[in-house]
């Protein structure tokens, strides 16, 4: 039975890379699959793995050692953590449908199938361990690149492992209720100990910053080191140092020595996950009912029917029988974004803000700026990439175009209302996180920084930010209505170098577009803030973006205007044939 398994696994991947192969036949597969290796070629350059000799490794000294491996277990531990308090979305193992028939009916026991679904997943995991050294191992971060494989290849088994096992459990609790409860009381109970002690640890072990190390990078960082060998926390972290001291190891005895009880949590988590006896079969069976759906309707053009969760989810505001047509789309757009309700949104995102607020006041200035730091810099990434992840727009609606186009609704509308959701979704937390950078970031570093220019920097961004955003969804959604086949429809997010090269071209498109809409709100807008200066002050600034957006506006109108005439004027028979 094993041989046929892995007869299966090898045909299956020649049939898979077949056609892919043939695939290649298309212009919109060969560009994206050049685009992606071409950029897997700047960024490792063929040779430079092996050419470069570590002759200026990191420097693990005794200082830098512990703060590395601090950083890295407290990582491990929140993603440890995450699966237990994040609710997921349905359970059951990733089997295709034609593991389920060809393994479930077979004489297989669970565990015998728990253990072909590990060994299958160590393809993965593998060529994630060859890139990941390959991206952090090149002689730069480490001494020996062969100690920093042998470590990841432990480190991403014993996540795969974990992850396994959580899903198992979080099945069977699903399933059983109360009584599941008590079958896995050792895994509850343990992750309940570890979210109590961190409360613990919280509450009476974090030390506070020192007065004289506030404005220093390496007191800020003896602070974290001390903190994470504090309370309970240090027993807490204990056993994820071991995962990562292999990799920082200086010679052969010492890795030896390292691995040995990396490899023993490698091997507590693999018995945890095979000696669980938990039913998955149906929520296996009905997991891949979902991904063989799925990849159906991306492979007939995404006109079949797919299966949906039954589940209701809450309206963002309540549709009235009149109003402008866009209104209705955006209202539809934010119900299929997911759970958005905003009367619990923004009180839980005021909340977090608050929470990040006083955990930077708590522990002094430079843990603030850091927080401050990272929340300018998260909303700006929000602004350039946010439109590329959220898809409930055109890149989704155009699988139902016959639909849209039987409305009796303008084309520009139509347009309109499918850029403006994911604006208003993104709008809302790149508002919060400035606030809460204005708030955060110190002014003893810099004098200038007073409250009424955190106040016009922060109303300008808040007027700029959002301009750019639509913008960055009408460039999405024009790819999409004017380049179809260039452009991957649908929610589904697709892996391997043709789809990472089609994100790249994307992203420079609209990188392109992005600075010939800037550029010309940039010459009206300084101008003005350089005139607005002198009689103005600091008051100029939001003077100036307003000026910039309403730019913005002008030639974000001219486009809807224009891909709506292209709307009207779409042929589905003969633009979505080819997707």
């Amino acid at each position: 039975m094993i041989e046929a398994y892995f007869f299966y696994i090898r045909c299956s991947a020649w049939n898979r890379f077949r056609m892919r192969l043939r695939r290649v036949r298309q212009p919109k597969y060969l560009v994206s699959i050049l685009a992606g290796i071409g950029y897997l070629a700047l960024v490792f350059r063929p040779g430079a793995f092996w050419a470069r000799q570590p002759s200026s490794p990191l420097p693990l000294t005794p200082e830098v050692i512990p703060a590395v491996e601090a950083g890295a277990a407290v990582g491990l531990l929140l993603f440890l953590i995450l699966p237990w308090i994040w609710p997921g979305r349905g359970g059951g193992l990733a089997f295709t449908e034609a593991e389920i028939q060809f393994l479930f009916p077979a004489p297989l026991s669970r565990r015998s199938l728990l253990g072909l679904r590990i060994w299958k997943g160590q393809a993965g995991i593998l060529i994630g361990v060859f890139l990941s050294v390959f991206l952090f191992g090149r002689g730069q971060v480490v001494a020996q690149p062969i100690f920093l494989l042998i470590a990841l290849w432990v480190l991403y088994s014993f996540l795969a492992a974990y992850r396994l096992g959580t899903t198992l459990v979080k099945t069977s609790l699903a399933e059983h209720g109360t009584a599941g409860f008590r079958r896995h009381f050792p895994a509850v109970g343990v992750m309940s100990s570890v979210l109590l002690s961190l409360l613990v640890w919280w509450r009476w072990y974090v030390p506070p910053i020192g007065a004289g190390e506030d404005a220093a990078a390496t007191g800020l960082l003896r602070w974290f080191v001390s903190a994470t060998e504090s309370g309970p926390v240090l027993y807490l972290l204990e056993p994820l140092r071991w995962l990562i001291r292999p990799a920082l190891a200086k010679d052969w005895p010492s890795f030896i020595r390292q691995l040995a009880p990396a490899l023993a949590l490698l091997g507590l988590a693999y018995a945890w996950v095979i000696r669980s006896d938990v039913r998955f079969e149906e929520a296996s069976v009905a997991r891949a009912r979902k991904v063989a759906a799925r990849l159906e309707r991306a492979g007939s053009g995404g006109r079949t029917p797919v299966f949906r969760s039954r589940r209701l989810r809450q309206v963002p505001f309540p549709l009235r029988a009149s109003g402008p047509a866009y209104t209705a789309i955006v209202w539809k757009n934010l119900i299929s974004v997911g759970r958005w309700d905003l009367r619990r949104l923004l009180p839980a995102a005021v909340a977090i803000t608050l929470v990040l607020s006083v955990l930077g006041a708590r522990q002094g200035a430079a843990l603030a700026a850091g927080l401050g730091v990272t929340a300018a810099l998260m909303s700006g990434f929000l602004t350039i990439m946010g439109p590329m992840l959220l898809r409930d727009d055109l890149r989704t609606d155009l699988i139902y175009v016959d639909q849209l186009k039987g409305y009796p609704v303008p084309g520009w509308s139509v347009v309109l209302g499918e850029v403006m959701a994911p604006t208003l979704v993104l709008a809302l937390p790149q508002w919060l996180l400035l606030a809460a950078a204005a708030f955060l970031i110190p002014h003893q570093e810099a004098r200038w920084l007073t409250a009424d220019m955190r106040l016009a920097v922060v109303s300008s961004l808040a007027l700029l930010l959002p301009c750019v955003t639509f913008v960055g969804v009408l460039a999405q959604n024009a790819a999409a209505l004017l380049l179809p086949s260039w452009v991957q429809l649908g929610k589904q997010h697709p892996r391997g170098i043709e789809a990472m090269g089609q994100r790249l071209i994307v992203l420079a498109g609209v990188l392109l577009v992005l600075v010939c809409a800037v550029f010309p709100a940039a010459l009206f807008a300084l101008p003005l803030l350089w005139l607005g200066h002198w009689p103005l002050g600091i008051g100029a600034f939001p003077l100036a973006a307003l000026a910039a957006a309403l730019v913005i506006a002008a030639e974000s109108f001219a486009a809807i205007v224009i891909l709506g005439r292209a709307f009207e004027g779409f042929d589905p028979s003969l633009e979505l044939d080819s997707v």
